[in-house]
């Protein structure tokens, strides 16, 4: 296990980093995505840079690894890793017959949601489990290496085939202390889901938090 010792800075998205943000934390390695190539010339000059395919995270944490000198752990870890989903998609198994499809998306107070499908990294442990994702129609065909659309709340409803809910905190505001990290990425969602009485009236499951 990694554990996060330092202060976390916020240095903005990862489709659009603040460049003074980044510089201020003075960092050993960048790493972002190939979208922020036309910035690479910019950022490499803080620092040695990386840019990666959002939707490849095997063959990132390969090309990470061999940067600090670790490709042999990336290696066993993803073996590893291959081992424990063989397992749980076994254990799943009578679950996902009954209980196939599932919503899944991200999102911090309800005010900006995410649905996430097949084209992000999200979405492949779900589905290498077995589970089939619930979509919009206008989701089915997402540019590569682009920004997530959202959608609103009163949208939700359209994703009422789903069998289960499972959503996905995020609070970039707050939380800079390490040991209370997944407190903080959850407290607002968990807020926001129980003050809004829309998706708990109009979706049939109730959200796993």
């Amino acid at each position: 296990n990694i554990m996060i010792t330092q202060p976390i800075a916020n240095v903005g998205l990862a489709y659009e980093p603040s460049i003074e943000a980044i510089a201020k934390v003075q960092p050993d390695l960048i790493i972002g995505i190939q979208g922020l190539a036309k910035q690479y010339d910019t950022i490499s000059q803080i620092a040695p840079t990386i840019l990666l395919n959002w939707s490849e995270p095997e063959t990132n944490l390969i090309a990470i690894a061999g940067t600090v000198n670790r490709t042999q752990q990336a290696e066993q870890l993803l073996t590893e890793t291959e081992r424990r989903i063989a397992a749980a998609r076994e254990a799943f198994a009578p679950v996902v017959a009954t209980h196939p499809e599932i919503l899944l998306f991200s999102s911090s107070q309800l005010k900006e949601i995410i649905p996430l499908d097949c084209s992000t990294i999200c979405t492949s442990l779900p589905e290498k489990l077995g589970f089939q994702l619930v979509s919009l129609p206008e989701f089915d065909s997402p540019k590569p290496n682009s920004p997530p659309t959202p959608i609103s709340i009163e949208k939700l409803p359209q994703l009422n085939d789903a069998n289960s809910v499972i959503v996905l905190g995020y609070n970039f505001g707050e939380g800079k202390e390490p040991n209370n990290f997944q407190e903080n990425q959850l407290l607002k969602i968990k807020q926001a889901w129980k003050q809004n009485a829309m998706p708990s009236a109009r979706l049939r499951q109730s959200p796993n938090l």
